[in-house]
């Protein structure tokens, strides 16, 4: 049913109930990413009903049922145009109706309900009933149709308008509210000069100043599609002009987007009269939350740009490119021309300007110093002038690679094992053949889903550099939990694990390497992980391997043999020295196995990159669990933890496969600690 929004009294409590009218009708709109609906509400006497039958004649307004407290319909004539009419009804004063939303089918399941509470204690029935309408229904209409032939439907229309309603803001920029009223008399009994003069008088409590009184009640002997007619041209007319004023202020939402603004600020539950005005840019970015990485990443990407001596204006064309595609993702927003009902993509979205203050304004304040400082505003310019080019083909991403390859054909460069140069915002976590880095949401954006399988990408060509090569890189299904393997050490032992995975790997018959997320392991477990997941070495390959790799290891330091007396005053004597079995034969036998020029953040060698591995070590100053990984982390690390995550901050402090497997599995007094450039002396991972 035409069921919206209702108000149900269950044990002495008043209980909001949304029949998710609004979402069953998006999901009927053949292109609701690309349609820009108009929200239209009519309230009032009886004679709301006559009109609407006349201006949607193509719609079943008086369909019987449940009809709750408020009614949303969608005009069927304007479903498939590129501008659908949404409207709304319900009476001015009490619903007769109220409550009856649960009669409705799937009441129980589908409907959403939402205890009410108010900053003023329980409300009346009458003052909950004009809340509602009040902080739902009318922040979103375009139009408002006030149906008034008595003085009590004017006092009923001052009560619901005088109150203020909750305002709707971009950033810190509150957004006028773009609602025209239509106050519609029909009876001409009460049609008076001084009855005119007193619904006029509604538009001191509007602060949009359009409010227009109709008198269709010389018309009230015609038929009622004629007798409406001006009501109908006068809509038309002012929907046109509230659409032209929200496309060109950048206000113009499509209906995906109105649907999920709207359903989440009911989740959270926010009509309360002390309410704070509503954020719909903070809405749209509550998953994108700005964190201390990006601090970081912009730090870096000045420190390069001053090394290689970029221009001024080349550095704000590198960094306002990467704010556009952060803040303008491709295929974020759009805005449809319908041709012959096929629809054609243009871009719309928030203000550029609002964009750059609210999002990137103060974080490059708070960054930049000296000369810099004075960078901010080119930034803004060229961030605005680049919002300007958007197009269904120059996508922000599009112009983003342009303005890299412009970059490294001019001063090289643009390589880094912390900062994803590409986005600006991200550590990288995959590096290419090129030895430029990516992170996740990067692969996403340049590369093209394999046929490999679902949540796979093929990246074919550098975005900075435009080398090209064939990588296919996995990543974790938004709607999956990670799968983990954990692999212990315990020396020798550690054939044991691998005969567990074997018989594994060979009761599901596949390789075990290609199922865990992160696989992760301390001491001889983190031999076993390297080999399983940069070797690509099937269980069986790892589990034959293992006894001729464990006699080489602990292959005594001593080239001479000693005696057995004194075997122990040679043992001591080595503990001092190189420990008690050879580490320098430790570092060839590791060499040899994963190469020795193969660092732990380098190019993925798997068929499939994407699976993270950690090796754990432990640093000899205070023993804390240290790791050493293939990738980096969305997000910064809180301090309080029990391990430390090793980054290196350049090439030099990246270390070498082999020298985290020797670091993971130096026990003491059996094999020498390792030194790892910047991040210190490691030992056995326990």
């Amino acid at each position: 049913m035409a069921a919206w929004l209702d108000l149900v009294n269950e044990h002495e409590a008043w209980n909001l109930v949304d029949t998710n009218r609004l979402e069953q009708l998006v999901q009927e709109l053949p292109y609701p990413k690309c349609q820009y609906p108009s929200l239209l509400y009519f309230t009032g006497n009886s004679n709301r009903m006559k009109a609407l039958r006349a201006l949607f004649p193509y719609n079943n307004i008086t369909r019987k049922g449940p009809a709750g407290l408020i009614r949303l319909h969608l005009s069927t004539k304007t479903a498939h145009t590129q501008n659908p009419i949404l409207f709304a009804e319900s009476s001015l004063c009490l619903e007769q109706s109220l409550g009856d939303s649960k009669w409705l089918k799937h009441s129980m399941t589908k409907h959403r309900t939402f205890s009410v509470a108010s900053a003023e204690g329980t409300l009346s029935s009458a003052k909950l009933q004009q809340e509602v309408k009040r902080q739902f229904v009318l922040p979103w209409s375009q139009i408002l149709c006030l149906f008034l032939d008595s003085t009590s439907d004017i006092q009923a229309a001052r009560n619901l308008l005088q109150q203020p309603r909750r305002q709707l803001t971009i950033g810190g920029e509150v957004i006028p509210s773009p609602m025209r009223i239509a106050i519609v008399v029909t009876n001409g009994q009460q049609a008076t000069k001084t009855f005119v003069q007193e619904c006029a008088q509604l538009q001191s409590l509007t602060k949009s100043g359009t409010v227009t009184v109709l008198d269709l009640s010389p018309r009230s002997g015609l038929s009622d599609s004629v007798a409406f007619e001006p009501l109908h041209t006068l809509i038309l007319d002012q929907l046109n002009i509230v659409q032209s004023e929200q496309v060109s202020n950048y206000r113009h939402f499509s209906a995906s987007h109105l649907c999920a603004f709207w359903s989440t600020r009911l989740q959270n539950h926010e009509w309360i009269l002390d309410a704070p005005p509503c954020d719909l840019l903070a809405r749209a970015r509550k998953d994108f939350t700005t964190n201390e990485t990006v601090h970081d990443c912009l730090r870096e990407i000045t420190r390069n740009a001053t090394s290689a001596g970029y221009s001024k204006e080349d550095f704000e064309d590198l960094v306002a490119s990467a704010f556009l595609m952060e803040a303008y993702p491709p295929g974020m927003h759009g805005n449809t021309i319908f041709s012959n009902l096929i629809p054609m993509l243009m871009f719309t979205g928030f203000s550029p300007t609002v964009i750059f203050e609210t999002l990137y304004e103060k974080l490059c304040h708070s960054i930049w110093d000296g000369d810099f400082k004075h960078y901010v505003g080119g930034v803004s310019s060229c961030f605005g002038q680049y919002f300007a080019e958007l197009s269904p083909i120059r996508t922000s991403a599009s112009i983003r690679k342009e303005t890299l390859h412009r970059m490294y054909r001019r001063c090289g460069g643009l390589r880094s094992t912390t900062t994803c140069f590409v986005c600006l915002c991200r550590p990288p976590e995959h590096m290419l053949p090129c030895k430029h880095t990516l992170c996740d949401t990067c692969v996403v954006i340049f590369g093209n889903s394999s046929s490999l399988g679902e949540y796979h990408f093929d990246i074919t060509q550098c975005p900075i550099c435009d080398e090209r090569f064939n990588i296919t890189i996995r990543q974790l299904p938004p709607t999956k939990h990670p799968v983990i393997l954990s692999l212990d050490g315990g020396g020798v032992r550690g054939i044991i694990q691998l005969g567990l995975l074997r018989a594994l790997e060979k009761r599901i018959g596949i390789p075990i390497a290609s199922l865990p997320d992160l696989c992760t392991g301390t001491s001889v477990g983190a031999l076993s992980t390297i080999d399983l997941v940069l070797n690509q070495s099937s269980v069986t390959q790892c589990f034959n391997a293992f006894p001729d790799l464990a006699r080489n290891i602990f292959r005594r330091s001593s080239k001479i043999p000693i005696p057995r007396c004194i075997r122990w005053l040679a043992s001591a004597f080595n503990l001092t020295t190189d420990g008690l079995y050879d580490s320098d034969g430790l570092a060839q036998i590791f060499k040899a196995a994963v190469g020795p020029s193969r660092r732990m953040f380098d190019v993925a060698t798997a068929r499939r990159a994407g699976c993270r591995i950690a090796i754990v070590a432990s640093r000899t100053s205070d023993g804390k669990a240290c790791v050493l990984a293939n990738y980096r982390g969305i997000g910064p690390r809180t301090a309080n933890t029990a391990y430390q995550f090793l980054a290196p901050h350049d090439d030099q402090e990246n270390p070498f496969v082999w020298e985290a497997a020797i670091c993971s599995v130096a026990a003491p007094f059996y094999f020498q600690t390792k030194n790892l450039p910047g991040l210190g002396v490691l030992q056995d991972g326990g």
